[in-house]
């Protein structure tokens, strides 16, 4: 299964032209739970316009005309309403004198119709305080304001303060969301909310997916919700001023000045080569360690345990267990210390295969999996943009080669390298 980086980047890396999916940040919207005073019933199987029609029958009104002039409809949407109840055998109809009877069944059934009362209930929905509209959340999964201080969540606040009455939980807005919910199925039917109570504050997790414009400094954003994204959430929080007020702009982080792609392209020029941009980065530290056959040699500026997780050292070694050489470099000044400890303990597992360096000099982000060979702003070991609590982004650019020579060039120099000083 794919990382959540390179997920999040195969879904959503295009969604904005132009523009390339650099950070996704975890942010918290406001929701209320909302208990709420209802009339209801349970609910009934039956259109309402055949319901009339049965009862009706049962008071005496058998012409299909009456029925309609009663409800103000025409008789063609009774005879509709009749042909389904005489199929259902709750109804008959005689040609000779044009009148519906109850069957007995049909006798049953509106004893049945008749014995489901409405009454008074209390249910508790969710409120979306920035689509300000009902949701189908659950307040399990939602936080309290010192749960998010104690993650230092970012908050985005909820482009309205009014107050959440009555008329913001309709019911056919309400019976769309109960029909949802497992303790509701049941066959509960709002008729009317008559009181509510939004006293139960939370704040939902979600992400804030943030693109950078290729040549401007113009910043894009998308939020995603259970997955999906979500544009009436995105208009909401963009119009009220909300995520301008982020400040993002001040925190892109310019290109590292250790690496020259302008450099490599010059060198690219009539060979294999195209750029690398944002988030695309995942998906190629990924498929490399998932598809090496022969070597794989990575160097990073930095090394962070967020980073190098259990997942992505299973995957180290899983091209260890495929025979893959593989070789890790990292600057000494930026590898903490639990990622020195794990790589350490897979060079003692695989001596012969794998080389690990701690690097004290400047070192270029370069990834090299059998015959690609990408050199990057992207520290393929250090930067996790993905679910980060942190406000910060930043633009990725590098340049990925595929010419044989060149490769082996490389490869040989940096593996060199790597091993006189491991």
């Amino acid at each position: 299964m794919a990382s959540l980086g390179v997920r999040y980047f195969n879904r959503f890396g295009n969604v904005r032209p132009g523009y390339d999916l650099v950070s996704v940040l975890t942010v918290y919207i406001p929701v209320t739970f909302v208990r709420a005073e209802v009339v209801a019933q349970q609910r009934k199987d039956l259109p309402l316009l055949e319901e009339f029609a049965l009862r009706l029958v049962a008071t005496g009104v058998a012409r299909i005309s009456e029925i309609a002039r009663v409800l103000g409809v025409d008789d063609e949407y009774v005879e509709a309403a009749a042909a389904a109840q005489v199929e259902q055998n709750n109804l008959t109809y005689s040609r000779s004198s044009a009148d519906l009877r109850l069957t007995d069944y049909g006798l049953q059934y509106v004893d049945e119709l008749v014995a489901i009362a409405p009454v008074e209930t209390t249910i508790t929905v969710a409120f979306d305080r920035v689509s300000w509209e009902l949701a189908s959340y659950r307040q399990k999964e939602a936080l309290t304001g010192p749960d998010v201080s104690s993650v230092e969540g970012v908050i985005l606040r909820a482009p309205r303060s009014s107050r959440i009455s009555v008329k913001d939980l309709p019911p056919r807005a309400v019976n769309d969301i109960i029909s949802r919910e497992a303790k509701y199925r049941n066959g509960l039917e709002v008729l009317h909310t008559k009181r509510v109570h939004p006293d139960i504050h939370r704040f939902l997790q979600v992400e804030l997916l943030v693109y950078l414009d290729r040549t401007r400094a113009d910043i894009g954003f998308e939020i995603l919700i259970d997955g999906d994204l979500s544009g009436p959430h995105r208009d909401a929080l963009k119009q009220s001023g909300e995520l301008d007020a982020l400040d993002l702009s001040a925190q892109i982080a310019p290109e590292l000045p250790d690496v020259s792609t302008e450099t490599l392209k010059q060198l690219a020029l009539g060979i294999d080569a195209r750029e690398v941009n944002g988030m695309e980065h995942w998906e190629l530290l990924e498929s490399a360690l998932e598809t090496a056959k022969n070597r794989l040699l990575l160097t990073t500026s930095i090394a962070t345990s967020p980073t190098v997780s259990r997942r992505l050292l299973a995957l180290i070694e899983l091209c260890l267990t495929r025979g893959v050489q593989v070789h890790v470099a990292i600057a000494m000044n930026s590898c903490e210390e639990e990622v020195r400890v794990a790589l350490s303990a897979l060079q003692a597992k695989y001596p012969v295969q794998f080389r690990f360096a701690l690097i004290d000099d400047v070192v270029q982000n370069v990834l090299i999996a059998d015959e690609s060979w990408t050199v990057s702003t992207f520290a393929w070991l250090g930067y996790n943009s993905v679910g980060t609590k942190k406000l910060y982004v930043r633009r990725e650019r590098g340049i990925s080669i595929s010419d044989p020579l060149l490769v082996a060039s490389e490869y040989a120099r940096q593996r060199s390298y790597i091993e006189e000083i491991s």
